[in-house]
C-alpha cells in the first residue's frame, strides 16, 4: 500500500516503486527513440534514416507480454545510440 517505507535518514523503496520506476524510465527511452526516428525523417539524412528503419523495427515487434524487458531496454537503448550517432549529435 506503499512505495517506500520511510526511515530516520531516508527512505527503502518498495519492489512496486521499483517496478513503476522502471516503468516510467522505459516511457522515456521509447519517447527519446520515437524523436530521433522523426527527426531522422524529417532532416532527410540518408545514414541516420537507415538506422531509424531499424529503430522503427523496434517497434513494431515491441510487445511486453512476451518479450524480455531487459532485453528491450538494450535494444531502445542501442538504437538511441546508433542514431544519435548518425545525427551527429554527442553520446556520453
Amino acid at each position: 500500500q506503499v512505495f517506500a517505507y520511510p526511515t530516520s535518514n531516508g527512505m527503502i523503496n518498495t519492489i512496486a516503486f521499483e517496478g513503476f520506476r522502471e516503468g516510467i524510465d522505459d516511457v522515456r527511452y521509447l519517447t527519446l527513440l520515437r524523436s530521433l526516428l522523426e527527426e531522422s525523417f524529417a532532416i532527410k539524412n540518408w545514414d541516420a534514416i537507415y538506422a531509424s528503419k531499424k529503430g522503427v523495427a523496434v517497434f513494431e515487434l515491441l510487445n511486453t507480454n512476451r518479450m524480455d524487458l531487459d532485453l528491450m531496454r538494450m535494444e531502445v537503448a542501442d538504437h538511441i545510440v546508433i542514431i544519435m550517432k548518425r545525427l551527429g549529435k554527442d553520446v556520453d
